[in-house]
């Protein structure tokens, strides 16, 4: 059935990075773990769908697993859902305006789908390695990553960081029909905080972000 995707986006300097990591250590339930995933975004084509569906084809690269494992994640992702009135005076006004909600439906495919994306209306619009540490705090992920562009082998194990200044910090729940959008925001928000200094979150521009590596 149908999702939404909750979430926070952010940057810290790669030199703030560990300072980063103990404090998330301290904070969150679980300890984080190595995480690198081979990451495409696609949109669909406009003539075919007005509502500019997006699309993220994930495929996470564990070194433990075996290949055949190496499934990929399709995720319809629509457009961003209204949801900001009630939200308590007492949370930090300009994170709750960046808590970017959105519906999502998510299936697993293997072998790589790209060859059908045309037959689904969609366009390949950017690719790239994901690379970093996620944390588990409850239904909470906190990704702290850096993006790495493919050699033009696209060979998985020789890539580069777009920017060795900058690491990303996404927070992230998935939530069912029904639940409380405002509990699911403030419980984001109050993580976030918890992140200051470290962390400067923003408002996610989704039509730069799909357009370029930079989402």
């Amino acid at each position: 059935g149908e999702q939404f995707e909750c979430s926070l986006h952010g940057a810290i300097s790669s030199e703030q990075f560990g300072d980063l990591v103990e404090r998330l250590k301290f904070i969150c339930i679980e300890s984080g773990h190595e995480y690198r995933a081979h990451v495409v975004h696609a949109a669909s084509l406009k003539a075919l769908n007005p509502q500019q569906t997006r699309m993220r084809i994930t495929r996470v690269l564990d070194k433990d697993m075996a290949p055949a494992d190496h499934k990929w994640k399709m995720e319809y992702l629509g457009n961003p859902a209204i949801h900001r009135t009630e939200v308590s005076k007492h949370f930090n006004q300009e994170l709750v305006q960046s808590v970017l909600i959105r519906p999502k439906f998510s299936s697993f495919v293997s072998p790589a789908p790209f060859p059908m994306l045309p037959g689904l209306g969609f366009k390949m619009t950017s690719e790239f390695v994901r690379e970093g540490l996620i944390f588990t705090n409850g239904k909470m992920d906190c990704t702290v990553s850096q993006l790495h562009s493919l050699t033009a082998e696209s060979d998985l194990n020789t890539t580069s960081p777009y920017d060795p200044s900058t690491h990303h910090v996404e927070l992230s729940m998935t939530i069912g029909m029904g639940v409380n959008f405002r509990d699911t925001i403030e419980e984001l928000v109050q993580f976030a905080q918890h992140l200051h200094p470290y962390v400067s979150f923003v408002k996610v521009n989704l039509r730069e972000a799909f357009s370029s590596v930079e989402g």
